[in-house]
């Protein structure tokens, strides 16, 4: 699973199984996290494919808009998930190039980063799928969440938590480590902003919330709620790192505070939830709102870049 085999994530890459009847259909999809996956026709009849490349992608993108207008949003992500069935023979008349194959029991099905599939079942068939993703998937990774982000779309995982758990494993590929280490340096410098912007409204509680373990190579259990996740309530955005709460008449909700989203500004007098991760210092809510004096001034990635510079090769 490449970069990926670090972090162990249900429906990501954690199998799931899918179970079809005749004319069970998968809508037009394309994963946004731009992930290829791959998928294994355990038995049962065949399964009917049909693929449109990313370099078609604006093709496809103005036929449905003549077809089905109402289902096109006005987003970068502008194709929601499961909400369009358009036969191939419209989308051809439409100047869409395709391809088609048959999935025999025992095959597989390799689907590539940002290509658009959709499936038909022609009996009973149960078929496995799973994520995965190679070393140079980190490039665009970051401006594929920010995308997600920015269409008010929620993301399978965390990415902040795919950096830190590369960044905190010693087993890690040392290649996946160099791609990694400046995202982590970006994820550390917009931290410090969003918290020092978030200083700026007032006097700010801090609560230290669990940290889910690394659990890479572990075939444990899961356990309902274990990967501690929390969305922002308006763009969605997986909250990882931090989590600003505000109160307004008894009510709570949970925000990002990311630029170009109307999180931002959704401040007013802030009471704030703070997630670290295990490599901050340890921040403790005392009942007078005041923080540990070291805890302002550490950062996530800041620590770790030592434990790994030993590691890199000299360059």
């Amino acid at each position: 699973m490449g970069v990926l085999s670090i972090y162990t994530k249900k429906g990501v890459t954690v199998p799931t199984l899918h179970v079809g009847m005749v004319f069970s259909a998968c809508c037009w999809y394309r994963d946004p996290h731009g992930l290829p996956w791959i998928e294994y026709l355990h038995t049962g009849g065949s399964k009917i494919w049909y693929g449109i490349p990313n370099s078609m992608g604006e093709h496809f993108h103005s036929a449905l808009n003549n077809l089905v207008p109402s289902y096109c949003k006005d987003k970068e992500l502008w194709l929601p998930s499961d909400t369009v069935m358009v036969p191939p023979n419209l989308l051809v008349e439409n100047q869409v190039s395709l391809c088609h194959t048959v999935q025999e029991p025992g095959q597989y099905v390799i689907v590539f980063p940002k290509s658009f599939t959709s499936s038909i079942s022609t009996g009973y068939v149960v078929s496995e799928s799973v994520y995965f993703a190679p070393i140079y998937w980190l490039k665009t990774a970051r401006s594929l969440f920010d995308a997600l982000r920015k269409s008010n779309e929620p993301a399978m995982f965390s990415f902040d938590r795919l950096l830190i758990n590369v960044v905190n494993d010693p087993k890690c590929n040392i290649e996946i480590v160099r791609q990694a280490l400046p995202l982590a340096q970006e994820l550390s410098s917009r931290e410090i902003e969003k918290r020092e912007k978030l200083y700026t409204f007032g006097e700010v509680i801090r609560e230290k919330l669990p940290i889910p373990e690394v659990n890479r190579g572990k075939k444990k259990k899961f356990q309902q709620g274990d990967e501690g996740d929390y969305e922002c309530d308006i763009c969605r955005s997986s909250l990882f790192i931090s989590m600003p709460v505000m109160f307004n008449n008894g009510a709570n909700g949970n925000f990002s505070m990311d630029e170009e989203t109307e999180c931002e500004n959704i401040f007013a007098k802030p009471s704030c939830s703070r997630y670290s991760d295990n490599s901050v210092d340890d921040i403790t809510y005392e009942p007078d709102g005041s923080i540990n004096d070291d805890c302002e001034e550490n950062t996530t990635i800041t620590c770790v870049q030592e434990h790994y510079k030993r590691c890199l090769p000299k360059t």
